[in-house]
């Protein structure tokens, strides 16, 4: 953080950071992990928790391709689950999500911790999903789609964010003529 964007002071976060994992790995009944391999920094979330709890026995609930619908204030078109904290509980409820646990199998559990070991390796700044595979990325990645969605008038940054959020497809965002 101090090399990338000059900010100081991290050894705070740090230490917060060491007593989460500490609490996160404690749990000594039954792990369940939730995880979507449609949302980076969830994937990412999982992969680290899973590189530090070492050997022990997990279930996954594995959304990615998970297709949900929801009725609470009347029903909903059946539309992927795209992360766990995107679904409200009378969705998980309704759709039996918490029926669909499965021991992490050794294959996988090398595979994933293969994964994270190369990116953790890289130590790159972010991580995103490029062709639904997690990848290392330079800061400036996201710079273009950004810049994508400026105009040559003057605007507040939550004017970009509030573009972004409104397309379906950030990369589609106008660029007005000059």
């Amino acid at each position: 953080m101090q090399e990338q964007l000059g900010c100081t002071g991290w050894e705070e976060i740090v230490g917060e950071a060491t007593s989460f994992w500490q609490e996160a790995l404690s749990i000594s009944n039954r792990k369940i992990a939730w995880l979507s391999r449609r949302s980076a920094q969830e994937y990412a979330g999982f992969l680290e928790w899973l590189w530090r709890l070492g050997e022990e026995p997990i279930e996954v609930i594995d959304l990615t391709d998970v297709v949900v619908a929801g009725n609470k204030d009347g029903p909903t078109k059946p539309h992927l689950a795209i992360s766990l904290g995107l679904l409200p509980p009378h969705t998980i409820l309704e759709n039996d999500l918490l029926d669909r646990t499965e021991t992490l199998t050794s294959v996988l559990r090398a595979q994933y911790r293969e994964l994270w070991g190369r990116l953790r390796a890289e130590n790159a700044p972010l991580r995103v999903l490029s062709e639904g595979e997690l990848v290392s990325a330079p800061l400036s990645f996201f710079d273009p789609l950004l810049l994508s969605c400026a105009t040559p008038k003057w605007q507040k940054a939550a004017r970009l964010l509030e573009k972004l959020s409104a397309t379906s497809r950030p990369r589609r965002c106008y660029q007005p003529a000059i």
